[in-house]
């Protein structure tokens, strides 16, 4: 899977997890954390359980601790895929 696929689905997840798209500026995903965007930490499980159904991976739990961008996230997802 290509990374444009990648942040495609994450765009998405983020998008449909969302109320105030206002904060959402995913040309730089790499500067905006999911506190940044307004998320909890209840936000961000959800949008991984999300991911890990579109994707058909198993990401670790403790994932929340090691990633607070969003690019990170991205970025372990690449690992997964590739």
């Amino acid at each position: 899977m290509t990374r444009t696929e990648i942040v495609m689905k994450v765009e998405k997840a983020i998008l449909a997890q969302m109320d105030d798209l206002s904060k959402v500026n995913l040309n730089a995903p790499n500067l905006q954390t999911f506190t940044d965007l307004g998320m909890d930490e209840l936000d961000t499980i959800q949008i991984l359980m999300s991911l890990e159904e579109e994707f058909e991976v198993n990401i670790d739990d403790d994932l929340l601790e090691k990633v607070s961008t969003v690019e990170g996230l991205i970025g372990h997802l690449e690992e997964l895929l590739n």
